[in-house]
C-alpha cells in the first residue's frame, strides 16, 4: 500500500485547491481529503467526514485508508 497525503479542512477555498492540486500530481486516490462539512465540489477520490479535533475519527481514517506520508491542513 503506498503511503497517502491526509488533508484536514479541505472544503474551503484554499483546502480545496490544496487537494486538486495534490491529487493532480500524487493521483485521486492517494490523497484523502477531510473536512467538519460535506465539500461543495464532487470528490475524484476518498473524502471522509471528521472534526479536527477528533483523535479517534482521525486515526480512524488514518487506519482505513493507510498511514499518511504528509498531514496537511490549509489553515495552519
Amino acid at each position: 500500500m503506498s503511503k497517502k497525503i491526509l488533508v484536514i479542512g479541505s472544503s474551503g477555498q484554499i483546502g480545496t485547491e490544496l487537494v486538486e492540486g495534490l491529487r493532480a500530481r500524487f493521483g485521486n486516490e492517494n490523497v484523502v481529503a477531510s473536512d467538519i462539512k460535506q465539500p461543495q465540489v464532487e470528490q475524484s477520490g476518498p473524502f471522509a467526514m471528521v472534526d479536527a479535533m477528533d483523535r479517534r475519527g482521525i486515526e480512524r481514517i488514518i487506519e482505513k485508508h493507510g498511514s499518511p506520508k504528509s498531514i496537511c491542513s490549509p489553515h495552519c
